[in-house]
């Protein structure tokens, strides 16, 4: 299996970008239902978290 290995900076840099597009997105449909969201999105993150497949450092 080929697997890219990031660095932890671009890690964090991508969860931060996607967690500031997310409340872009959140803003600009005025989407009344926050507490959906704020249940949906950690396991969101999660998931694409585990599924990265990070290096042992």
């Amino acid at each position: 299996m080929f697997s890219i290995q990031f660095p932890k900076e671009i890690l964090a840099y991508s969860l931060l970008t996607t967690f500031l597009f997310a409340i872009n997105e959140l803003q600009r449909l005025k989407l009344a239902n926050i507490q959906a969201f704020q249940v949906q999105f950690p396991i969101l993150v999660f998931v694409n978290f585990k599924s990265l497949q990070l290096p042992n450092y």
